[in-house]
């Protein structure tokens, strides 16, 4: 059951990272995904709406995004949201074409981004904990109810602990070789150390030379 869970937790972080490492912030998933808060505040408060669902999302270019808005009414409110949300940006008006919006932003700085990426896979081992957690608390229930044997818990829960380990040890695998093409690409390819060039044969000879003089006269 625990493997089910975890299943369904890399389904939804393994694009994430993927699409954090091929696209980098500003992408129309991520623009999609803005939670646009509803109309009214006052309760009953409705649950945020992912921004997608208020409008069509279209990319234009590496850095511009053009929103076309469903309903002319939400315009105002998805636009509070585009400015609240990590974007951070007040999209101008378009008196054209009102239901209309235009996103343009500067690129997303590469040391950003790769803290960004590294945050991902830490809130995806997150969840892998807190998933084992929620199955170690259900058979624990299950042993005070009598339903499960003390030896069964044990075994149970050591094969959680093994499964967690296994899964994380083989995420941060994949962590590592991305970190390690993220060096060399920052850094370039290693560097070969160059060889002192070598001494002239006269420069040696010099060199035995006042060694000599040296000895000879320290000791008179």
């Amino acid at each position: 059951m625990l493997t089910e869970h975890l299943n369904h937790i890399a389904a939804y972080w393994r694009p994430k990272i993927a699409d954090a490492i091929a696209n980098g912030h500003f992408n129309v998933e991520a623009m999609g995904d803005v939670p646009v808060q509803p109309h009214s505040l006052l309760p009953p408060v409705d649950p945020p709406t992912p921004l997608r669902e208020l409008a069509h999302v279209v990319p234009r270019g590496k850095t511009t995004i053009l929103l076309l808005v469903h309903d002319m009414r939400d315009v105002k409110r998805i636009r509070r949201a585009i400015l609240k949300s990590p974007f951070n940006y007040r999209p101008p008006l378009n008196y054209d074409n009102v239901r209309e919006i235009t996103v343009k932003l500067e690129g997303e700085p590469r040391e950003e981004r790769i803290r960004r990426i590294k945050d991902l896979y830490q809130l995806w081992y997150r969840d892998i904990r807190i998933a084992r957690f929620k199955q170690e608390r259900l058979i624990k229930t299950l042993r005070q109810d009598g339903d499960l044997l003390p030896d069964d818990y044990r075994k149970a829960r050591a094969v959680h602990m093994r499964i967690q380990g296994i899964t994380i040890q083989s995420i941060q695998v994949e962590e590592k070789a991305w970190r390690q093409a993220q060096r060399i690409d920052l850094d370039g390819p290693p560097q070969k150390k160059k060889k002192p060039a070598p001494i002239p044969v006269k420069e040696k000879k010099e060199r035995k030379g006042n060694k000599r003089r040296n000895r000879q006269t320290s000791r008179g």
